[in-house]
């Protein structure tokens, strides 16, 4: 906690932690949509696959 001012250091811990997450709700969000689109393409990838090993009336 060194890197934190003395005013911050002083802050109550639920107000610590609401501070850090407004401060690194963008990174978190950039974070999430990467995972979301690396699941999507996986997902997209695996439901082309299966409509191709499916048998055709």
């Amino acid at each position: 906690m060194e890197a934190f001012p003395v005013a911050v250091r002083k802050m109550p811990k639920p107000t610590r932690l609401a501070l850090d997450m407004a401060l690194h709700e963008e990174q978190e969000r950039r974070a999430l949509e990467g995972e979301l689109a690396q699941l999507e393409r996986a997902w997209r990838g695996h439901a082309e696959r299966f409509r191709c090993n499916q048998p055709r009336a």
